[in-house]
């Protein structure tokens, strides 16, 4: 996943490289990682405390696990979101 820190909004997206997840917080001291963990909670509607960053926590490019989610599962809920009219 590529992640766009510092945005005015949330936003998820998919291009040919793969899912792009923009977040408000800032790429310092963990709080864009925080903002990823957050936003797909809220997406993928599980616990925060299942959404873990495998590899990538200082770089743009991450590794996400939701724990208790098989990735078809995952990838089945992000599509839904991009189907979704915006709110």
């Amino acid at each position: 996943m590529n992640v766009r820190p510092g945005q005015s909004r949330i936003t998820l997206g998919f291009e040919e490289r793969g899912w792009i997840l923009g977040v408000r917080e800032p790429a310092r001291e963990g709080r864009a990682n925080y903002g990823v963990a957050k936003a797909l909670s809220d997406f993928l509607d599980v616990p925060l405390s299942c959404v873990s960053i495998v590899r990538g926590e200082g770089s743009r490019i991450k590794l996400i696990e939701i724990a208790g989610m098989s990735e078809e599962e995952g990838l089945r809920r992000l599509g839904k979101v991009l189907e979704a009219p915006p709110s």
